[in-house]
């Protein structure tokens, strides 16, 4: 089952030792509406997920789905980022010999 997106803030703000209050600092939104967010008695907007996104440096799916997609800049295991334009090219093994 999915989580809602107020459990899934009180999960960002665990791992990462923030308060609603650094939260809210963070994305400039109101420590109240950070909380009405947690509790499940407001929905975010497109807007509020992106600042809420930015400031955890998530991807907005993983505010709302819960799901790790790494952020447009991050790196990869090769060290590239994910939105390098020759990600879909075949990587190749240097040849030996």
């Amino acid at each position: 089952m999915a989580k809602t997106i107020g459990a899934r803030l009180v999960e960002l703000l665990e791992e990462r030792g923030w308060s609603q209050g650094e939260l809210a600092r963070r994305t400039g939104l109101t420590r109240s509406a950070i909380s009405q967010l947690v509790q499940g008695t407001t929905e975010p907007s497109l807007a509020t997920i992106r600042k809420l996104a930015a400031a955890l440096d998530l991807a907005e799916g993983d505010i709302i789905d819960g799901t790790e997609a790494p952020t447009r800049d991050a790196p990869d295991d090769d060290g590239s980022t994910t939105g390098d334009l020759d990600d879909n090219e075949p990587k190749t093994a240097a040849a030996h010999g």
